[in-house]
């Protein structure tokens, strides 16, 4: 973990953690709406702020 984020300075270890304990979650059939949105976030993290402007 450390090294990933030594490489990625624009992660941090709770922005790691959410994304994996998020992407397990869908990955294994929760169908959380908040859950969904946070896996895509951390995936996509441009494209849904683009998106989210789009709808103001």
């Amino acid at each position: 973990m450390a090294g990933f984020i030594a490489q990625h300075p624009n992660w941090d270890q709770y922005r790691l953690f959410q994304a994996a304990l998020a992407g397990f979650l869908v990955q294994n059939g929760l169908g959380s709406r908040e859950v969904t949105r946070c896996y895509l976030a951390n995936l996509f993290p441009a494209q849904l702020r683009t998106i989210a402007d789009m709808r103001q």
